[in-house]
């Protein structure tokens, strides 16, 4: 599966709220105002930060500190082990007979909480051909489980560091 990327044409001016933003130089700007947007790590930033956003920014900076890149094909194998450990009845002894190392990483009980989760909330519903707002989508993997039920995804994630690193 291709990893889908930032679409700018999705995004609107915070502004005018009528222009789109494109990328020029090394900066970004609304088509319709002319309004500069920041940008950190490349990502447009719609946003401002205020004091009480301290929490905020020291996530941003852990996500950029200790983060991994993500790609489409470490989704796939976090998303087989997470079906694995939840077909074998959540068994330790399987997660240690486990050859991939991500069954050991210090991350994968909170990856296999989310994908149960996850799969509990949408079980039952219709997902085919259905548009999908993922609020504090993170790095994507809620997004790509939407992709690959059919859904068209629209994700919104406030931490730049987090997209920069994401699918």
């Amino acid at each position: 599966m291709d990893s889908p990327r930032l679409k700018l044409e999705r995004l609107r001016c915070v502004e005018c709220e009528k222009g789109t933003i494109e990328k020029s130089d090394d900066a970004f700007q609304c088509t319709a105002c002319g309004s500069r947007i920041d940008s950190i790590e490349g990502v447009p930033f719609l946003g401002n930060y205020e004091s009480a956003d301290l929490l905020g920014l020291i996530e941003i900076a852990a996500v950029k500190e200790v983060g991994a890149d993500i790609d489409a094909d470490s989704v796939e194998r976090v998303e087989k082990l997470c079906q694995g450990y939840f077909e074998s009845g959540e068994n330790s002894a399987w997660l240690e007979a486990q050859e991939d190392p991500y069954a050991s990483e210090y991350w994968f009980p909170y990856r296999y909480s989310e994908w149960r989760d996850f799969h509990s909330v949408a079980e039952g519903i219709q997902w085919e051909g259905a548009r999908v707002l993922d609020v504090g989508a993170g790095v994507g993997y809620d997004a790509i489980r939407y992709l690959r039920m059919g859904s068209d995804v629209t994700g919104i994630e406030y931490n730049p560091a987090s997209i920069e690193r994401g699918i």
